[in-house]
């Protein structure tokens, strides 16, 4: 009796995913964007992953952005970049990807080209920049 009813259990669960498409077919990137590094952040020393669920239409736009976690004041730059990215088409009417914009602040001293932001395949943003110099004039 117990093992008709785990057989009739499995089968009905089976039954409801029967229904639904089998694993979408990869998001490739089109075009990314990166963020650009808030002033009031650096100054914060905020740094960190951002990370952002984007929604994306047949034709590779993104639809819609939406933050699962990061610091408060990296949030609207990288939901802003994300907005921008560009995916490959699709037959399918709706994919979401997550997408991750790490920040870092880097040594003063850093050379220019290490402080251009950098691209990690399949869907990572890594924004370098300097800590701000403030000055007072009293």
């Amino acid at each position: 009796m117990k093992l008709a009813f785990v057989l009739l259990l499995l089968c009905s669960v089976g039954g409801m995913y029967a229904g639904y498409p089998r694993a979408s077919q990869p998001v490739e990137v089109v075009s990314a964007v990166a963020p650009v590094y808030p002033v009031i952040a650096l100054a914060a020393h905020g740094s960190g992953d951002v990370v952002v669920v984007a929604e994306i239409s047949k034709s590779g736009d993104v639809t819609s952005a939406r933050v699962l976690s990061g610091h408060n004041l990296l949030q609207k730059v990288s939901v802003e970049a994300a907005r921008r990215w560009r995916f490959s088409t699709s037959n399918e009417d709706r994919r979401q990807v997550e997408l991750t914009f790490t920040f870092r602040i880097v040594p003063d001293k850093t050379a220019g080209i290490d402080r251009t932001p950098v691209f990690y395949p399949p869907n990572r943003v890594e924004v370098r920049s300097e800590t701000v110099v403030t000055t007072t004039n009293y």
